[in-house]
């Protein structure tokens, strides 16, 4: 397995991501750095998502990752506690 971190910040700059790493180009663990460090080509490889939480800093690349899904007719996993699921459907992305 190769895992590549693509952030591991609670803020974003142009030397610093949010949290995401990335697993074997397909899975990718959080959100929060995955739009701005991966090409479109990268995020059209990406089979499944895991959240941890829904603060802002691990799931903001889903609103651009939902975009690319929708614009390529693609499809894309999922997955994350109920909780986390719950927040979201409430109130998108929490800080």
């Amino acid at each position: 397995m190769k895992a590549k971190i693509l952030g591991a910040h609670a803020l974003q700059s142009n030397k610093t991501g949010f949290m995401s790493i990335l697993l074997d180009g397909i899975i990718a663990l959080d959100a929060g750095a995955v739009a701005c460090n991966l090409s479109l080509s990268q995020q059209g490889k990406l089979k499944a998502i895991v959240l941890s939480h829904s603060h802002a800093d691990h799931t903001i690349g889903l609103a651009s990752l939902s975009m690319r899904a929708y614009l390529s007719g693609a499809t894309m996993e999922a997955y994350a506690p109920k909780e986390t699921i719950d927040a979201l459907k409430t109130h998108g992305s929490t800080v």
